[in-house]
């Protein structure tokens, strides 16, 4: 029988500190928070961060007939995007001819509310009502919301999965098992925490079945369409990173830790009030911090540059804002303003911390210039190899091979990562070069080419072995030319064309070329 404690929602299981909010005064919070949060979200839904760019390619693609995992129109389709239902939904609305950028941002802004409200719904419960008072304040879950990507799609999953009714269960697994691949894990979770509430036991089979032939019908399709018995960008980013990325990972985790100072403490005086009281929705959602934590730690974490303000952390940010608010009513008793001021103020510190600690990332101002500067020189067939595989694939019709793997399959499971590099440092350069293609984005400084400068000052700190391997290719050095005039003042990345596609191309006379073994970079010759 199900625990009549557990049976409708999860509420904490010790009464909670703090005078009650009037019904009235909770509505008036809870419209603040909805607003403020849809007007920052506003503000920053002007940026999209480049890795979105990479689903809406598949997104149109399918929704133009393509098929699915359909990166170029021709070639090997490939599972390059990390959800498949958000490349669903996208696609869905290209087919209904709505612009993907504006869906995305539109679904990804109403999940953001649906979180917020889902929390400050429960003006009882008044760590939820705090947390939903918290995101709506939390720049990087206003960011993600905002940025083209499924990240708060999923976090809206997870907060119904930790506070929504066992009924709703069997429906929310297999959405979070479609939206990303973690989902399997929080699916997991929640089984389990269903079990342990001694739910109603048609809840819990209906769950974990549900969940699991979404799973397996997933696997099912990856095998058959692509032959992989995981996602591309698991090659890509993941297999192969051994203790070098479990290092990130652990910076990661620990950069996190260190931007978010006081809500860890918090955290920390939260999770011995729900240890103490036994307060099982508090310890799912511990438990689902841990496993989440050792997941992202193992995996590496996210480049910064790509994925700024820790979107790992986005994901399950109801499990530790719940914690964290646990710990702060138990701290600020008995004074409902008090504890919404100490709430405004947490998330205004965490905001400051992400932004000390990290802050840099994300869309590269004047990259959008360069990308239209290549288009101009491309026509559908011209293939161009780029590491900025979001925006430019997006914006440019052409063949495209992604250096970093993401898209590429040879490059995901052959290529190499870079000991001294990020997360996605694996490629394999001299094979990109060897596929001849006529563009090659090449990373390097071209401005300090331009000046001939020393050969670390050329390559720079980042990337390294990519860009050793392509200039240090013989076909390289022999069959490309460097643009000098290329608009490298709005974004510094050096622009080779392959020497007869140059040759013959109707803008010949206003490129500006010289052959690479003619540059600073002949000294990589034979290396």
């Amino acid at each position: 029988m199900a625990n009549p404690e557990f049976n409708s929602t999860i509420r904490p299981r010790f009464p909670i500190a703090g005078d009650g909010l009037s019904r009235r005064t909770a509505l008036v919070l809870a419209l603040g928070a909805m607003t403020v949060a849809t007007t920052l979200a506003a503000i920053l839904s002007r940026a999209t961060l480049d890795d979105a760019y990479i689903t809406f390619r598949y997104a149109r693609h399918l929704a133009e007939g393509y098929g699915f995992g359909a990166w170029n129109h021709t070639g090997e389709h490939v599972e390059g995007y990390s959800s498949l239902l958000w490349m669903l939904l996208l696609a869905g609305a290209a087919r209904l001819g709505v612009d993907v950028r504006i869906a995305s941002k539109v679904l990804g802004i109403a999940a953001a509310l649906i979180v917020i409200a889902a929390l400050v719904w429960r003006r009882d419960d008044r760590p939820a009502f705090l947390a939903g008072l918290f995101l709506a304040l939390y720049v990087p879950f206003l960011l993600y919301a905002a940025s083209g990507m499924e990240a708060v799609a999923f976090t809206s999953f997870v907060t119904l999965a930790l506070i929504g009714p066992a009924a709703w269960q069997p429906i929310i697994a297999p959405l979070l098992v479609a939206m990303r691949p973690e989902g399997a894990l929080v699916t997991a979770v929640d089984v389990l925490a269903l079990a342990w509430r001694r739910e109603r036991p048609r809840w819990i089979v209906a769950t974990a079945v549900a969940g699991g032939l979404t799973f397996a019908a997933i696997a099912v399709h990856r095998w058959v369409a692509y032959h992989a018995l995981a996602p591309n960008t698991y090659y890509a980013k993941v297999a192969g990173g051994g203790i070098g990325h479990l290092k990130l990972g652990v910076v990661y985790v620990g950069g996190w830790m260190l931007a978010h100072l006081l809500v860890v403490a918090f955290l920390a005086i939260g999770a011995i009030a729900v240890w103490r009281a036994r307060d099982r929705r508090g310890l799912t959602c511990l438990a689902l911090l841990v496993a989440y934590i050792l997941y992202v730690a193992g995996a590496g974490g996210d480049p910064p540059t790509a994925f700024p303000l820790w979107r790992q952390f986005v994901h399950v940010a109801p499990a530790w804002v719940l914690v964290a608010m646990t710990g702060l009513t138990s701290i600020v008793r008995h004074r409902p303003w008090r504890q919404v001021a100490a709430v405004v103020g947490l998330a205004l510190a965490a905001n400051l911390g992400v932004l000390l600690v990290q802050g840099r990332g994300g869309p590269r101002p004047g990259a959008l210039d360069y990308v239209a500067w290549l288009a101009s020189l491309s026509t559908p067939t011209t293939t161009i190899s780029s590491s900025y595989g979001g925006a430019l694939p997006f914006l440019v019709d052409a063949v495209h091979i992604d250096a970093l793997g993401l898209n590429t399959p040879y490059i995901a499971r052959h290529g190499t990562f870079d000991p001294d590099g990020p997360q996605d440092s694996k490629t394999d350069m001299r094979w990109v070069v060897e596929q001849r293609p006529d563009i090659i984005e090449g990373y390097l400084s071209g401005k300090a080419l331009l000046r001939g400068g020393n050969p670390d000052e050329i390559v720079g700190p980042l990337r390294r072995k990519m860009i050793l391997e392509m200039v240090s290719s013989p076909r390289f050095q022999r069959e490309y030319v460097f643009v000098r005039n290329a608009p490298y003042d709005r974004m510094d990345r050096a622009a080779f064309l392959r020497a007869d596609f140059w040759e013959t191309h109707p803008r010949r006379d206003m490129l500006d070329c010289v052959p690479v073994n003619q540059t600073a970079l002949a000294v990589f010759a034979g290396r």
